[in-house]
Protein backbone atom coordinates (compact mmCIF):
# COMPACT_ATOMS: atom_id res chain seq x y z
CA UNK A 1 0.00 0.00 0.00
CA UNK A 2 1.29 3.22 -0.89
CA UNK A 3 1.63 5.61 -3.84
CA UNK A 4 3.52 4.62 -6.91
CA UNK A 5 6.65 6.65 -5.81
CA UNK A 6 7.11 4.89 -2.56
CA UNK A 7 6.33 1.84 -3.74
CA UNK A 8 8.92 2.03 -6.48
CA UNK A 9 11.31 3.60 -3.89
CA UNK A 10 11.08 0.59 -1.74
CA UNK A 11 11.44 -1.85 -4.48
CA UNK A 12 14.28 -0.32 -5.93
CA UNK A 13 15.39 -0.50 -1.80
CA UNK A 14 14.93 -4.14 -1.44
CA UNK A 15 16.70 -5.21 -5.19
CA UNK A 16 19.90 -3.03 -3.87
CA UNK A 17 19.95 -4.07 -0.23
CA UNK A 18 19.64 -7.94 -0.39
CA UNK A 19 22.95 -9.43 0.09
CA UNK A 20 24.81 -6.69 1.16
CA UNK A 21 25.96 -5.89 4.33
CA UNK A 22 25.02 -3.56 6.79
CA UNK A 23 27.87 -1.13 6.09
CA UNK A 24 27.74 -1.58 2.25
CA UNK A 25 23.34 -0.85 2.72
CA UNK A 26 24.40 2.44 5.11
CA UNK A 27 26.27 3.56 2.37
CA UNK A 28 23.53 3.03 -0.04
CA UNK A 29 21.16 4.55 1.94
CA UNK A 30 22.92 7.51 2.95
CA UNK A 31 23.55 8.17 -0.79
CA UNK A 32 20.13 7.74 -1.57
CA UNK A 33 18.86 10.63 1.23
CA UNK A 34 21.91 12.68 -0.33
CA UNK A 35 20.19 12.68 -3.79
CA UNK A 36 16.40 13.09 -2.25
CA UNK A 37 17.53 16.13 -0.26
CA UNK A 38 19.72 17.61 -3.52
CA UNK A 39 16.69 19.54 -4.81
CA UNK A 40 17.41 17.83 -8.19
CA UNK A 41 21.06 19.40 -8.23
CA UNK A 42 22.42 15.86 -8.16
CA UNK A 43 21.76 13.06 -10.18
CA UNK A 44 23.45 10.50 -8.41
CA UNK A 45 26.16 7.94 -8.58
CA UNK A 46 24.88 5.52 -10.80
CA UNK A 47 27.39 2.50 -10.11
CA UNK A 48 25.93 2.87 -6.26
CA UNK A 49 22.85 3.03 -6.19
CA UNK A 50 22.17 2.03 -10.04
CA UNK A 51 18.24 1.45 -10.64
CA UNK A 52 17.75 4.24 -7.44
CA UNK A 53 19.04 7.22 -9.67
CA UNK A 54 15.99 6.84 -11.88
CA UNK A 55 14.19 8.73 -8.73
CA UNK A 56 16.55 11.40 -9.00
CA UNK A 57 13.23 14.23 -10.26
CA UNK A 58 11.57 13.35 -7.41
CA UNK A 59 14.03 15.39 -5.29
CA UNK A 60 12.66 18.28 -7.02
CA UNK A 61 9.35 17.63 -5.67
CA UNK A 62 9.49 18.43 -2.25
CA UNK A 63 5.80 16.92 -0.85
CA UNK A 64 7.11 13.55 -2.85
CA UNK A 65 10.22 13.49 -1.37
CA UNK A 66 8.97 11.79 2.23
CA UNK A 67 6.80 9.07 -0.85
CA UNK A 68 10.28 8.23 -1.66
CA UNK A 69 12.38 7.94 1.44
CA UNK A 70 9.74 6.22 3.88
CA UNK A 71 11.48 2.66 3.14
CA UNK A 72 14.49 3.88 3.49
CA UNK A 73 13.92 5.43 6.79
CA UNK A 74 12.02 1.99 7.95
CA UNK A 75 14.89 0.63 6.84
CA UNK A 76 17.27 3.14 8.99
CA UNK A 77 15.16 2.71 11.47
CA UNK A 78 15.59 -1.23 11.90
CA UNK A 79 19.03 -1.07 11.61
CA UNK A 80 19.65 0.73 14.38
CA UNK A 81 17.13 -1.47 15.98
CA UNK A 82 18.93 -4.17 15.07
CA UNK A 83 22.28 -2.98 15.84
CA UNK A 84 21.21 -1.73 19.62
CA UNK A 85 19.80 -5.00 20.42
CA UNK A 86 23.30 -6.60 19.63
CA UNK A 87 24.97 -4.38 21.67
Amino acid sequence: VGCSISQASVSILTDLLIGKTLNQAETISNSFMHLMQSKGTEKGDENLLEDAVALAGVSQYPARIKCALLGWMAFKDASVQALSKQN
